[in-house]
């Protein structure tokens, strides 16, 4: 039987033709949708360290809606992975077999975890293409994991999409102890402690010292103040040792919370002048400002989380408020290659597109009213209102460990010492989960030369605790573990001798010390204050 084709109507094949026609058009459209949908549709400014394989660092470099440069607790973040990556990439000592070079991509979400989650699904999804220095563009592949986020609300939701992309993530500052859950965050592991141990040091303290009545002030909505103030809790309250919470008071981000919350407490019956504050550093600076507004509450002994740590810039123009106040802070020395690194960098003068926004916020020049030319011969660490972030070392703790995995990987899977390129092997199988494991128990020598350590996937490291002196400047007076206190040589019998006038009050009431209560008032429709009793 031979085949033969049908005619073609003059109108059909004109519908044909149309069709064939729209096909095209639609093909241009796609091609253009992808290229649209290649450069987001928000701020999408970062930064990136050419390497043959790449860290992804989300830090709130700016604030929320990606306006001005947050020049505490944000910039220097950068810089940090900046001198950790440069001490990296000499291959010597322990990363000597690390043999390729590792580089970085980092993204600002502003504050907001939900754009740092979006900013990492558009890179993973095709959607957003990082192009290095070069202009080429970076292969998702060539991704090994990430390190961020800004606290521990934001790490949850990354470590909850990063689950789903089987990637690690390495945190320097997430402390909640949900995070401990491996169930749910497979993949997580972070250079500090959680805090579940920091609540049992905080109350190892201030039993050492006496104070044993104590009122709380917390974040609203933070899980990292919640979950820290509840492991706290647990290991402080005991009602036949007469240990007790007699208020907890939950503190909103605007200055009325912070006021009602110090009228609330200079009018309390309670025994007591010991207050802990937990929650972010602009609350805590809140607080103090409330305080200072308050001659009475100059009795008050305010005792910090972490957060607070030594960081001078939280009590500025506060100084005589935070007077006597004592803060915890994790074991971290200030690392002097960053000042010297920092020292080293101008304005104008590198490729960093967040740099020149940092220097011109941190001396006041550049474009605007009543502002001067910015001076390329200066540094920021000659300013008296500079000083290091408590999180730099943690920060470049992270990007080692991330990196000492990497290379125990390399050696592994391109099966050599000291490998020149990334064989096809190392981007096989589960990554995120060889890496995780890798640092689950880890030591290495961080760059103040001490050894680090991590066991159970965090920071083996404890504590250091600070007075704070008139002159708005720290005295650190000892270090604090789980269970006990050590006074340095300076404070051998803290909280006596010059550190207070009088002694702050701090004793339970011997009828229903533990008993609590709950109220709620409402200030004229701003903010709720919850009066735990």
């Amino acid at each position: 039987m031979s085949s033969s084709f049908l005619p073609v109507s003059k109108e059909l094949s004109q519908d044909l033709k149309g069709i064939t026609m729209w096909i095209k058009e639609l093909r241009c459209l796609l091609v253009l949708l992808a290229l649209v949908r290649a450069d987001p549709n928000y701020d999408t400014k970062h930064a990136v360290i050419d390497g043959d394989l790449y860290i992804v660092a989300v830090f709130g470099l700016r604030l929320k809606g990606c306006t001005d440069i947050r020049t505490n607790s944000g910039y220097q973040y950068i810089d940090s992975v900046v001198l950790a990556l440069k001490e990296i990439n000499k291959q010597k000592d322990q990363f000597r077999d690390l043999g390729v070079k590792i580089g970085a991509i980092i993204l600002d979400d502003c504050k907001d975890g939900s754009r740092g989650v979006q900013m990492v699904k558009d890179i993973y999804d095709g959607n957003w293409v990082i192009r290095d220095n070069t202009n080429a563009a970076i292969n998702v592949s060539s991704i090994i994991g990430f390190v961020g986020s800004s606290n521990s609300d934001k790490t949850i939701q990354l470590a909850n999409y990063l689950k789903t992309k089987q990637a690690a993530l390495v945190a320097p500052f997430a402390s909640s102890p949900q995070l401990s859950d491996r169930t749910r965050f497979p993949y997580f592991v972070r250079t500090i402690p959680s805090d579940d141990k920091q609540g049992h040091a905080i109350s190892a303290m201030l039993i050492k010292v006496g104070w044993l009545n104590v009122q709380v002030v917390i974040e609203e909505g933070s899980t990292y103040a919640s979950d820290l103030a509840q492991k706290f809790k647990e290991a402080f309250v005991n009602e036949d040792q007469m240990r007790c919470i007699t208020a907890t008071y939950h503190l909103q981000n605007n200055t009325l919370s912070a006021q009602e919350i110090i009228k609330a407490i200079i009018s309390s019956t309670s025994k007591t002048d010991v207050v802990v504050v937990i929650g972010r550093q602009n609350y805590i600076k809140s607080l103090l400002q409330a305080k200072k507004n308050h001659p009475e509450a100059k009795r008050l002994v305010f005792v910090g989380s972490e957060t607070w740590a030594h960081a001078e810039h939280i009590v500025e123009g506060v100084e005589e408020a935070a007077m006597g106040s004592v803060s915890i802070a994790i074991y971290g020395e200030d690392v002097q290659a960053f000042d010297k690194h920092l020292a080293s960098l101008r304005y104008n003068t590198t490729q960093n597109p967040f740099f020149n926004m940092y220097f011109e916020d941190m001396f006041k020049c550049g474009e605007g009213e009543n502002k001067t030319s910015c001076d390329v011969t200066k540094n920021v660490t000659g300013l008296l209102h500079y000083s290091q972030d408590t999180y730099v070392i943690h920060v470049i703790n992270a990007v080692y460990a991330l990196s000492r995995a990497t290379a125990e990987r390399l050696t592994e899977k391109c099966k050599q010492e000291g490998v020149t390129t990334v064989c096809d092997s190392f981007k096989e199988g589960n990554i995120g989960e060889d890496l995780t494991k890798k640092m689950e128990e880890m030591s290495f020598m961080d760059i103040n030369n001490r050894d680090f350590e991590m066991k159970d996937r965090e920071s083996v490291d404890e504590y250091d605790f600070f007075y704070w002196q008139l002159d708005g400047t720290p005295m650190k007076i000892g270090k604090l573990t789980t269970s006990d206190v050590f006074y340095g040589a300076n404070a051998q019998n803290f909280p006596k001798g010059d550190f207070y006038d009088k002694q702050p009050e701090s004793q339970c009431s011997t009828s229903g010390s533990s008993a609590i209560y709950m109220t709620g008032v409402l200030f004229a429709m701003i903010s709720t204050l919850w009066i735990i009793f």
